[in-house]
């Protein structure tokens, strides 16, 4: 390019060389992210295709599908965990609830946070989110 001194042209081809191994990582990131993703899919998919009856792997499925954002699919998953039984319903009615809110229900997310302080009143997670609620009577 006319005009530019080498000194500012070495300075330019540093800042795209940094720039492209930036958008390299970044794309790597995500790859390596995806992957994990559907490997985790995979490893419980497999789980509750062996352990068929068992609430809790459909529990945790749910629980995951969640932190992906797919609250349809988790809530779902643990309807179906409380339906078979599980040892520790209050983390599935504290899941359920965090699925609820994630698709805007938000009366549906109170009553559960409250059942699972009703099963488990010392846990303050769930006693936590109950703050955030203004409850009124019509």
């Amino acid at each position: 390019i006319d005009g530019i001194s080498m000194h500012d042209s070495q300075l330019l081809a540093r800042a795209f060389t940094t720039y492209f191994h930036l958008a390299n990582l970044c794309e790597e990131n995500y790859r390596v992210a995806a992957l994990h993703k559907r490997e985790a899919e995979v490893d419980l998919n497999a789980a509750t295709d062996l352990q068929d009856d068992i609430g809790e792997a459909y529990v945790n499925r749910g629980a995951i599908l969640i932190a992906l954002r797919r609250y349809r699919e988790g809530l779902e998953q643990i309807n179906r965990g409380l339906e078979l039984g599980i040892e520790e319903p209050a983390k599935a009615y504290y899941n359920r609830a965090l699925a609820y809110e994630g698709l805007e229900d938000a009366r549906a997310a109170y009553l559960d946070y409250q059942q699972a302080v009703t099963l488990e009143p010392d846990w303050a997670l769930p006693q936590q989110q109950l703050l955030r609620f203004t409850v009124t009577r019509r």
